[in-house]
């Protein structure tokens, strides 16, 4: 049980002991007094937490750098597990998968990128990550599973990546129409000032939509 836990049972005891006793005015002056007690320590316990965490992911960074996947584990692991809740941790994790799917952990690495998605403190993180798990499903030739996880209404910094990737599991399953749509729209939503030039070829590659049955050209 954590302190703040305790805090809390202890806030529950007072304000049940004056309620009974029909102290209305003054339980609310000792639960203003606990409940700020309570939030400082909560906060300041946060505030360590982060503190260690971003110790701890700097060394993680070096680890990756030297890619030492034994140390990578057990401090990921660790920071992810003992220090999560703020993005050091959802970027510890990102680290863990990418190590799991380049020992060949496809479990694995689904486990910790599905783990960012649900519980990713940094929204930025988080389509990250939800874009890589897709990736790994559409490689996995998981096609209706990599759309289920990209089907989100995404916002502007990553809608045009989303669309891309609706476009790429769209064309493996032989859906050009679709995927011709998609990359289409991807190119739309995409930044101008960000160059795009394979999402162009994936576009060249499917040439000029059919012309429907009866158009001009077709008699």
């Amino acid at each position: 049980m954590t302190g703040y836990e305790h805090e809390k049972e202890q806030i529950d005891e007072i304000r049940k002991w004056w309620r009974d006793n029909g102290k209305s005015i003054l339980v609310g002056a000792v639960l203003g007094i606990a409940g700020l007690i309570g939030w400082q320590s909560w906060t300041q316990y946060q505030k360590s937490i982060t503190e260690a965490a971003s110790a701890e992911f700097a060394l993680l960074m070096k680890e990756l750098n030297r890619g030492d996947n034994a140390a990578i584990h057990a401090r990921g692991g660790h920071i992810v597990s003992q220090l999560g809740g703020n993005g050091y941790a959802d970027a510890a994790a990102l680290a863990l998968a990418k190590t799991a799917y380049q020992e060949g952990d496809l479990v694995a690495a689904k486990t910790q990128l599905q783990r960012v998605i649900d519980t990713a403190k940094v929204p930025e993180i988080g389509h990250i990550a939800r874009l890589r798990l897709a990736r790994l499903l559409l490689d996995g030739q998981q096609y209706d599973e990599a759309l289920k996880v990209v089907e989100i209404v995404a916002p502007d910094t990553y809608a045009s990546l989303y669309e891309e990737l609706k476009g790429d599991v769209y064309f493996a399953r032989g859906e050009n129409d679709l995927a011709r749509t998609a990359y289409t729209q991807a190119r739309t939503l995409a930044n101008p000032e960000i160059p795009r030039s394979q999402l162009q070829m994936k576009l060249d590659d499917l040439g000029a939509a059919a012309a429907p049955a009866g158009a001009p050209g077709n008699n």
